[in-house]
């Protein structure tokens, strides 16, 4: 795929920070708390239609509070809350000068992702990082990665010789065009990250850990290119893994993966394999930690399904030229989780997949789904509802999306927009809104895992604004995000709790 070209348009709204309004609250359900930290939020290398990473991660601790982490320079100050007031503060000197994020696991053990351009002839140097430290700061492993691992795999099955090693498609450039988003779940951790490799292209690959023994667990079959956003949420025993591509693929994609590292006898490992190389795309999407070492093989690979359930249209027979393929008409919001069976994808798109796209504005649309069934099935989506027309990097290839919501109609644009689950297995959609230019504020809707509206959109704060590339972190019966509030460099931890 050729190298992304940035995109000369109109820049979208919520790529401006206007000055804000006099500070409105919605309700006494919203509450503000200045951290007193004097600390500019950004998303670094966000851009028009891609996404950055926010030099603010946020996280929750052992004990199921809301922390966040800011990075400046090469430093980490990890921030512990209580009732979104802050309680403590360490320093960690992180060991690679590219921030990725911060993640905690239910021990107290934190996690630092980090990375490091290669400038050097030797492609297969590490250059992502995950460190482990201790709830103190205190150093206890780390372990890095190339980004060999996904694609290696990925070729092998698209004809590449498995002799071959295919450096040119390892991380040169860390969290390019992308975000780094990092999740664990019992004892792994994934990352799922954007990248550049060293053929001058742009894709995300992802990594899992085994966070106590710090060992890769290696994937099969995960690779977007371009990916201009990407997603790791705990699901059951794994992880589901979402992306934004412009080109292979041309859609909001969402992956699961259930990591394993048993190994079969090798009695049992031929039969296995080769009940694997038969895909069935109708099978279930997600699979338990059973059935997931039923498909780890002595080759090492966790395997992944993807699919490919929004897309995004693209004029006919125009991969050549990359300001329109890199023009998706889309942001990612996020992938939220009620319960094993209703798993929520939100973002903004055009609504239509023909020629009309191209003078559309963007709207806020919901899709839920259910990953125990295969989500090649429009059985798996809640709302019956059907999206068709062209898609795929020629413009030429059929599609049909189900179950898509849409929650506005262009008559303002949404930015940033963004989805977590509450304590009743709804979801609870944030999102700042602007109107000709001006900033209103930022705005929340609830929609329960049914895809009933329960509470219409409705102003939070006109002076907040949301972190961007990140996700609010819900903690019993409230929803947390750290960001800058309108006219002010602090940093302001914001509380919204939803009846």
């Amino acid at each position: 795929m050729k190298k992304i070209t940035r995109i000369v348009a109109a820049v979208m709204a919520g790529c401006l920070m206007l000055s804000s309004p006099s500070g409105v609250y919605a309700a006494k359900n919203a509450k503000e708390f200045n951290t007193n930290i004097n600390h500019k939020v950004y998303a670094s290398g966000s851009y028009i239609n891609w996404e950055g990473v926010s030099n603010v991660s946020e996280f929750t601790d052992e004990n199921g509070d809301y922390c966040f982490a800011y990075c400046k320079g090469k430093t980490v100050t990890v921030v512990r809350n209580k009732n979104g007031k802050v309680k403590s503060k360490k320093k960690i000197k992180m060991q690679y000068p590219i921030f990725g994020a911060v993640s905690c696991d239910q021990e107290g053990n934190l996690y630092v992702v980090s990375g490091r351009k290669n400038n050097s002839s030797d492609q297969t140097k590490n250059t992502v990082f995950i460190t482990k430290y201790s709830k103190n700061g205190q150093f206890l492993a780390a372990v890095g990665d190339n980004g060999s691992g996904c694609f290696q795999k990925y070729s092998e099955r698209y004809g590449y010789s498995s002799s071959t090693r295919d450096t040119d498609s390892n991380t040169k450039i860390p969290f390019e065009a992308g975000n780094c988003d990092v999740a664990i779940n019992g004892n792994y951790l994934a990352v799922n990250y954007g990248r550049g490799m060293y053929n001058g292209h742009q894709s995300n690959t992802a990594l899992i850990i085994n966070r106590n023994t710090m060992q890769l667990v290696q994937l099969d079959r995960y690779y977007n290119s371009h990916s201009f956003a990407q997603r790791a949420i705990p699901y059951q025993d794994g992880f589901i893994l979402a992306s934004e591509g412009d080109a292979y693929n041309r859609s909001f994609s969402v992956g699961f993966t259930t990591p394993s590292e048993t190994v079969l006898p090798p009695d049992e490992k031929a039969a296995e394999e080769s009940a694997w190389s038969n895909y069935d795309a109708y099978a279930p999407a997600y699979k338990d930690a059973d059935k997931a070492a039923r498909e780890y093989t002595t080759s090492g690979y966790s395997s992944v399904r993807n699919y490919d359930i929004f897309h995004f249209w693209i004029k006919k027979n125009s991969a050549y030229n990359m300001y329109v393929v890199n023009n998706n008409y889309a942001h990612m919001g996020g992938v939220a989780v009620a319960d094993n069976n209703h798993v929520a994808l939100v973002g903004t798109s055009v609504k239509n997949l023909d020629k009309k796209a191209a003078k559309q504005k963007e709207c806020l649309f919901i899709q839920i789904f259910d990953p125990t069934q295969s989500l090649k099935s429009e059985n798996a989506f809640t709302m019956k509802t059907t999206r068709s027309g062209k898609s795929g990097i020629a413009g030429t290839q059929d599609v049909t999306d189900y179950g898509v919501k849409w929650l506005t109609n262009g008559s303002f644009t949404v930015s940033n927009p963004q989805v977590t689950a509450d304590a009743k297995g709804r979801f609870v959609i944030l999102f700042e809104k602007y109107v000709g230019g001006s900033y209103k504020g930022v705005y929340y809707m609830v929609i329960n895992n049914d895809g009933k509206v329960a509470k219409k959109a409705k102003l939070f704060s006109a002076t907040a604004y949301l972190n961007p590339c990140e996700t609010p972190k819900t903690c019993g019966n409230y929803i947390y995000w750290t960001s800058n509030r309108g006219g002010s460099s602090n940093l302001h931890t914001y509380r919204l709790k939803v009846k």
